[in-house]
């Protein structure tokens, strides 16, 4: 009796410890590896609020401006409810420190934000603002944040940041990446000297249909580039007068929502997407109008991806697939060629907000774990992402 007991004893404690085994490798803990000693993320001080989908800009003294995002909802158990944020914090490299800074005048989440050439950040999109759409200023001058002008045209839902390109010394294209839908007229143009906005109309010409999702690009001085995500591809001149050539160049994967990021040589990097377009990525090269298909070092990159682009000029691969975490990777731009990292990203989904330092490192802030599909935990803690 005696020996079954000890029997069932060890049989136990062997099957807690093969569970606790399995739960350590199929659980997030296998994703702690972030940094390889040299590489990788680094810790910094904490944000004064956990938060994910928000904007961070770097202003021109070196600190950053971190804006809204999807914050915990009060007085809710449930770890998935959150609710957008007006709060806004601001980091110091120099102290490692977060500081409260003023509140936007909207609570928003998945907007953007752009540093002005007058040292001003422009605010818009998001998901509590699309209407009545109005844009917000920050001054870090004066630490205040003013009311903007309101967007003239909706081309696509609010959700999820604004393209925001600048054209010319004093203009700026406003415009979102997603599905454009009924409605749709033109694109919002920012002038910075006056802060108004207005609408850039196009025509039929442009072929822009329901459904389309368009990346922009300034490739010359007077030339703006249009990619829609099943490969048309329109130039146009910088005030959307007058079409300058397009066309439809073989495209290896249609990019719904894959990630789009120009290279110094001003030719287009591709990768990740829905379905088939997650397991290659492509250039779009744009003297010689077509698509180059590049192997990436992993089967597939589904959305979202993020893509960073280092002072070198070559570019950083993370995979935001849910419950997945997957290595970093590096596009060598010369080579054409994916090298893989031996770290990942801090937390599985690429939820939080990267944003280049002037030391050449970046900042990384919040996000969401969603190893866990019944438990999705946001994030207050913030890296520092540095290089050999």
């Amino acid at each position: 009796m005696f020996k079954k007991f000890i029997k069932t004893k060890y049989m136990i404690f062997f099957c807690f410890c093969l569970l606790f085994l399995l739960s350590s490798i199929f659980s997030c803990s296998y994703a702690v590896k972030i940094s390889d000693g040299k590489e990788g993320f680094f810790e910094t001080g904490d944000m004064i609020y956990a938060r994910k989908w928000h904007s961070s800009v770097l202003l021109p003294d070196g600190r950053v401006f971190i804006s809204g995002g999807y914050g915990f909802r009060a007085h809710v158990d449930h770890p998935s409810s959150s609710i957008e944020l007006a709060t806004t914090e601001i980091y110091n490299p120099k102290t490692k420190k977060f500081i409260e800074g003023p509140p936007l005048e909207y609570a928003r989440a998945k907007h953007s934000s752009v540093l002005l050439d007058n040292g001003k950040v422009l605010i818009a999109g998001g998901t509590r603002t699309c209407y009545p759409g109005y844009t917000e200023i920050y001054d870090p001058k004066t630490n205040t944040i003013t009311t903007g002008p309101k967007l003239t045209t909706y081309s696509s839902n609010c959700g999820f940041g604004f393209n925001i390109v600048k054209i010319d010394e004093d203009n700026y294209i406003l415009e979102n990446g997603l599905p454009i839908l009924n409605g749709f007229t033109g694109f919002n143009k920012y002038n910075e000297k006056t802060n108004t906005i207005s609408e850039i109309k196009v025509d039929d010409f442009y072929k822009i249909k329901i459904g389309n999702h368009i990346k922009f690009f300034k490739i010359d001085n007077n030339e703006i580039l249009l990619i829609y995500h099943d490969g048309h591809v329109v130039v146009t001149d910088k005030n959307f007068s007058k079409i300058l050539r397009q066309s439809s160049p073989k495209c290896y994967h249609p990019n719904i929502n894959g990630s789009y990021i120009m290279l110094d040589n001003k030719n287009i990097l591709e990768i990740g997407g829905d379905q088939e377009a997650g397991y290659i990525a492509e250039i779009y090269d744009v003297k010689k109008n077509k698509f180059i298909p590049v192997k990436t070092n992993r089967a597939e990159h589904i959305h979202p991806v993020k893509v960073l682009k280092k002072i070198d000029g070559n570019i950083i691969v993370f995979n935001g697939h849910f419950y997945v975490h997957p290595l970093a990777e590096e596009f060598l731009v010369n080579k054409h060629i994916f090298k893989q990292k031996t770290y990942h990203l801090p937390t599985p989904f690429e939820l939080g907000s990267f944003v280049l330092l002037k030391d050449g490192s970046f900042l990384y802030t919040g996000g969401e774990d969603r190893c866990d599909k019944y438990k999705r935990n946001i994030s207050n803690q913030a890296y520092i992402y540095k290089f050999e």
